[in-house]
């Protein structure tokens, strides 16, 4: 009967409506209504009629997708694009609609240096006469770029003078100015929006568009104030359509830029435009984009205390990456030494190359680890704790196994607008969605590791070695989610002193054999011919945890998880936490975003040569990542009471920053118990 009904709605109702309730699904507006329900017909009829959809022919091919964006090209409003102070030529009413059975691309970053000087007339010329459907899409891509140039000449010829000259030398040009070259910039990042690609980075601009500043320094032609102006109309631009642009939640559009770091010739780049980036971040306080610091030894203290003033404005910037441990393992996984230098991350975290890797980091779902606890407490008891472990690390293994089996072949939607500057795509004719790109090495994200360890470590403390419960009290407990047993859930969560977070050789052995375990198995499979990396960060805590019963570490059920590589307890602070993660075992194929998240007070963060000290001392002795939240427990449930109280309040989420009002409830509180628990 169900499929009867689905026919006759399929048949009935037009495509437009049916496409809309569809996306309506992943619109923020809609997740914040209720993850994704419709609530009246009104609204799927003015989500349907006020957005134009362009759809993609029978045929799946890269010359489809081209065509598809031609048409958008020539149907593109100045009425909803930004035309000032910069042409941001993105209409946020024209949908690319991705092809069935198709996954969408995201989560990558062009080399933005190749885009400021490619010759794109010069590359259409090479390809024109050439009949491989990945030559006639760029053809077709290049010829849409140049329509929407055309008609943004038009436009500014008698408006604005200087962005028209512009857009006349945009196709085979350099940037002659630092100005223009951040209008080219984002000319093409609109583009690529346009396109539905998502989670686009930014790379490197500070060491990217540091010799057109310094060019334009050097002759007198901008001040350091005129040029920090232009930079932030700069980041206002990127972040005019920060709701259009998000996936699921407003905020995650993975718009990150990155700062400092080594440069190919072993210098190190901390220029005026890498301060200056940071500075503006901290003035403006909006949550998008963000900001990423590649830190080493040799990181200036004025760029310590720069990103520290940024962090303490509470927007979740800048994300800390630890440069040489990053690397060192990025080459032991098998990118190149020469590449390794220009790692950036997908969206949040996740480490690929710029402009070299089509690397989807987060594309299969997630391996929930405690889950797999919570089945084993219901099949019947175990005699030793050590075969409850074994069988444990034998069911992890098989779930693995499984989630690596459904994802050996995934179908790639075509991008020939981001394969014209991915380096590998042009040499080899093909498509970045079809291997075209130099690497093709994806990745499998796992959720819930501090639950699971601290799930396990309470089992052995209370029901083998202890015997302060019993297996069936301990499975009947967790079946009424520790209903008339608070105390015992509180011992769970506070009392065992062997816990997530704190260096004792058990915890750490066994967090190490079971990210060891998972690795293992990811480390046998491949993702369309290429080999994998896996990653205990995870933005799905929430998610998965909805969906998972109560856990054997004191979490209720369908709670959140832990978020990334965070304790559990409230009872262990920052420098323990870093230290404990510095001495986890990263290698392998082990690299796929490694987080250690957790949240300060304004107050501890006011301390600022005392914090300074714990993240340089954190990153020399090898934690991978570090992401903080600085946040104001009182002022949060304020603003949850009160909207109007503060409508700019920012929060860092998982790999993305938001306004707090923009969130659902869920992870309102999630935040608020978090601050209550670890800020004070």
């Amino acid at each position: 009967m169900k499929r009867i009904l689905k026919k006759t709605v399929k048949f009935f109702l037009p495509r437009r409506i049916r496409t809309a309730y569809v996306l309506m699904g992943s619109d923020y507006t809609f997740q914040r209504r209720g993850a994704g329900r419709l609530n009246t017909i009104a609204d799927l009829i003015r989500y349907s009629f006020g957005r134009r959809f362009f759809y993609p022919s029978v045929q799946v091919t890269g010359l489809a997708a081209a065509r598809q964006f031609k048409s958008m090209a020539l149907r593109l409003s100045f009425s909803r694009v930004l035309t000032a102070p910069y042409f941001y030529p993105l209409d946020p009413k024209l949908l690319r609609i991705i092809p069935a059975g198709v996954q969408g691309i995201a989560s990558l970053t062009l080399d933005y240096a190749k885009v400021l000087t490619l010759d794109l007339n010069a590359l259409c010329g090479k390809l024109r006469n050439n009949d491989d459907d990945f030559s006639l899409s760029v053809v077709e891509t290049i010829d849409a770029i140049d329509v929407v140039r055309k008609r943004g000449m038009r436009y500014y010829r008698k408006r604005n003078e200087v962005l028209a000259g512009y857009l006349d030398r945009l196709m085979d040009t350099t940037p002659a100015s630092f100005h223009e070259a951040l209008q080219k910039i984002l000319f093409f990042n609109a583009l690529l929006w346009m396109n539905r690609q998502r989670h686009i980075g930014l790379g490197r601009l500070d060491m990217v568009l540091w010799p057109y500043l310094k060019r334009d320094l050097d002759a007198g032609r901008v001040t350091l104030a005129e040029a920090r102006d232009m930079v932030k109309d700069f980041i206002v631009a990127l972040g005019s359509h920060t709701r259009y642009k998000s996936v699921g939640l407003a905020g995650d559009t993975g718009q990150v830029i990155l700062l400092s770091g080594t440069d190919r010739n072993g210098e190190y780049i901390e220029n005026e435009l890498t301060g200056m980036f940071l500075s503006v971040i901290t003035e403006l306080n909006i949550p998008d984009p963000k900001l990423i610091m590649r830190v080493c030894d040799r990181t200036s203290p004025e760029l310590w205390s720069k990103a520290v003033d940024c962090l303490a404005k509470g927007n979740g910037s800048p994300l800390l990456a630890n440069e040489p441990k990053i690397e060192t393992l990025m080459r032991q996984f098998g990118y190149q030494a020469e590449d390794v230098i220009d790692f950036g991350t997908s969206a949040c975290w996740e480490p690929l190359i710029i402009g070299k890797s089509f690397d989807q980091n987060n594309c299969t779902e997630n391996l929930n680890m405690p889950d797999i606890i919570v089945g084993m407490l219901n099949d019947g008891a175990f005699d030793t704790y050590e075969d409850f472990e074994k069988t444990y690390l034998l069911k992890l293994r098989s779930e693995a196994m499984r989630i690596a089996g459904n994802a050996r072949h995934i179908r790639f939607d075509y991008a020939p607008m981001q394969s014209i500057w991915m380096d590998g795509c042009v040499e080899n004719l093909r498509d970045i969605g079809q291997g075209g790109a130099k690497y093709n090495y994806h990745g499998f994200l796992c959720v819930g590791l501090p639950n699971a360890v601290n799930s396990l470590l309470n089992i052995r403390k209370y029901v083998y070695e202890d015997a302060l419960i019993t297996y069936d009290e301990l499975r009947k407990v967790l079946q009424d989610n520790y209903t008339g047993n608070e105390d015992l859930r509180q011992k769970l969560l506070n009392g065992n002193p062997e816990k997530f977070g704190l260096g004792s050789d058990t915890v750490l052995s066994l967090s190490d054999k079971i990210m060891r375990t998972v690795s293992e198995v990811f480390g046998q499979t491949t993702i369309n011919g290429g080999k994998v990396k896996v990653g205990f960060s995870s933005p799905a805590y929430l998610e998965e945890g909805r969906r998972t019963g109560a856990t054997p570490d004191g979490r209720e059920a369908y709670m959140p998880f832990a978020t990334h590589i965070s304790p559990v307890s409230k009872d262990i602070d920052l420098a323990e936490i870093v230290d404990f993660a510095a001495q986890l075992h990263y290698d392998g194929n082990k690299i796929n975003g490694n987080v250690v998240d957790f949240i300060l007070s304004e107050q501890f963060v006011a301390q600022k040569e005392k914090f300074i000290k714990i993240l340089q001392v954190a990153f020399r002795k090898g934690v991978y990542e570090m992401q903080l939240n600085v946040l104001n427990a009182e002022q949060l449930i304020a603003a949850k009471a009160d909207p109007n109280l503060y409508p700019g309040l920012v929060v860092r989420v998982w790999g993305f920053s938001a306004y707090f009002n923009d969130l659902p409830e869920a992870y309102k509180d999630l935040l608020i118990e978090r601050a209550l628990n670890y800020a004070s």
